[in-house]
């Protein structure tokens, strides 16, 4: 389900239509909804840095929900250079529709070491990020 046609549509407090799809900030998280197609790695996602840094720069900790309506490729060894840059990425939360997905986002799971989990709920991978972000504001 895209973004724009659930219930965290209102919660949107900025969007922008990027080089790879489009992105959505919330509060303390964003969503993003990459093209079909599309082979994402560090360099042609370099549009979405300085959104990241206007909405919450390299200390103010947040989210990120990947929500996978259409199939595209990652670089996965380009992983690192973005937790580089955002040692305040919290949790990732990946939301699949396919089995395809499913499969890459276990392979992921071993090049990415910020706190991961898949759902098949944009709605509740929402909730597990809100909470994660959450339990790390009560222990600071």
């Amino acid at each position: 389900m895209q973004l724009i046609n659930s219930d965290l549509f209102s919660k949107i407090k900025n969007s922008y239509t990027i080089k790879n799809g489009v992105v959505y900030f919330f509060e303390n998280f964003f969503v993003t909804e990459i093209n079909e197609g599309v082979v994402q790695d560090f360099e042609n996602t370099k549009d979405l840095i300085p959104l990241v840094d206007l909405h919450f720069g390299t200390d103010k900790p947040f989210g990120i929900i990947s929500n996978r309506i259409n199939s595209f490729s990652i670089n996965l060894l380009d992983s690192e250079k973005f937790r580089e840059r955002y040692p305040n990425a919290i949790a990732k939360a990946v939301v699949s529709y396919s089995e395809q997905t499913t499969k890459l986002f276990q392979l992921e799971s071993h090049f990415c070491d910020v706190k991961r989990k898949e759902f098949k709920c944009l709605l509740e991978s929402e909730k597990w990020i809100t909470n994660e972000l959450n339990i790390l504001e009560e222990v600071i």
